[in-house]
């Protein structure tokens, strides 16, 4: 097998499935955003993926994607969670829900105990459920279908099952993958 003498020029940014977030640099924290995630060397993602593998659980290893140089002129990454259609029948009487939301333990842990940068998104879907969305300016992110987003939502916030608890984390943490970061005071 030769020798590599050259050193890795590739990029990597690492994906959390424990937190479903990019791990931002020096694995200080997390963040949804791509262009906020940290830049590894080979060396340093090989690492933090090892490290994270030997939880034992697939939902807590740390997944390494490199990065082109062209990353942010037009290559795109697959959300982990897209926006569903959803037919009228369904939207009306939102039976079965499930479908259409992450598994509980697949949230961020700060969706489900409403704190950190969750706060503003779990403020988001209790003004939704309890007063509804009036005045409120709402946009999709690049690349989402905003009313498919907002029925998709709709139907997981009128829906019977599952616990309260699991509908307002998915609801907030899927908005906060598909919608624009709401303004102070929406």
């Amino acid at each position: 097998m030769p020798e590599d003498t050259e050193q890795s020029t590739i990029v990597f940014l690492l994906w959390s499935n424990k937190h479903s977030a990019w791990w931002k640099a020096a694995g200080w924290g997390y963040t949804l955003d791509r262009a906020e995630a940290g830049r590894f060397t080979e060396e340093e993602a090989v690492r933090y993926v090892v490290n994270s593998s030997m939880c034992g659980l697939l939902s807590g290893v740390t997944c390494m994607v490199a990065a082109p140089d062209d990353w942010d002129q037009g290559v795109s990454l697959q959300l982990p969670y897209e926006p569903q259609p959803v037919d009228n029948v369904r939207l009306a009487f939102p039976a079965s829900v499930t479908d259409l939301m992450p598994d509980y333990n697949a949230i961020p842990e700060d969706f489900r105990r409403g704190r950190g940068g969750a706060r503003p998104w779990i403020k988001f879907q209790q003004q939704w459920f309890f007063k509804g969305l009036k005045g409120v300016d709402i946009r999709a992110k690049d690349g989402i279908d905003r009313a498919a987003a907002l029925r998709h939502l709709s139907t997981i916030q009128g829906s019977f099952e599952p616990q309260h608890e699991h509908k307002e984390a998915a609801v907030a943490y899927l908005a906060s993958l598909w919608l624009e970061p709401l303004e102070a005071g929406s």
